[in-house]
């Protein structure tokens, strides 16, 4: 029984990271992404004066620097958006044009709440259906893990323009090591609901 105990674990984790190398080749460096239509900056909070905190600026001004250099048309805004004066996807907006990108090609999601969601909206709202990712290393793997389980062509980009200290990583990863499992269970829900409606 041991023996089978072990070779289930030792064939899962080889599938993991299988699937974990294949998910990581559709990352790039901004410099070498394929030109897509759309970008897609995912969210992730505001300080208490309704600033980007320094992990949103850091995808904010990623985005910037991507669409400086012609790889995509549109970058859309995608966050918490509904909460009174809390609102990411504005504020990231005026980062971006603050940067000197253009209004007219910032597009944004209010209710991007969640990365899932985020990607859910993307998939369901714009056409083309393909387009760069942008967020920090540690979150890319769940990220273009969700969008490539709901068909959702994607490259990833990571924001790398700011330096994060061992414990905000630490910490953040083990956020993910929480959130990926989590997230395939909502997605498996969503599949057996629309299964039987």
């Amino acid at each position: 029984m041991v023996y089978v105990i072990a070779i289930l674990i030792v064939i899962a984790l080889s599938a993991f990271f299988y699937f974990k190398f294949l998910i990581f080749r559709q990352v790039y460096r901004i410099e070498d992404v394929p030109h897509c239509t759309y970008t897609l900056v995912l969210g992730a909070g505001l300080n208490h004066k309704g600033l980007p905190t320094d992990i949103l600026a850091d995808r904010v001004l990623t985005a910037v620097k991507l669409f400086k250099l012609k790889k995509t048309d549109f970058l859309i805004m995608s966050g918490a958006g509904s909460k009174g004066d809390y609102c990411e996807p504005d504020s990231m907006k005026k980062l971006a044009i603050k940067n000197s990108v253009p209004e007219k090609v910032i597009l944004e999601d209010l209710s991007g709440n969640s990365t899932l969601r985020s990607l859910i909206i993307f998939k369901n709202c714009y056409p083309d259906k393909r387009a760069i990712i942008i967020t920090q290393k540690f979150h890319l793997f769940r990220s273009l893990s969700l969008a490539t389980l709901i068909h959702i062509r994607v490259v990833g980009v990571p924001a790398e323009l700011y330096q994060f200290s061992f414990l905000k990583k630490f910490i953040w990863n083990i956020r993910e090591f929480i959130a990926l499992p989590y997230n395939l269970l909502i997605l498996f829900v969503l599949f057996i609901r629309k299964f039987y409606d």
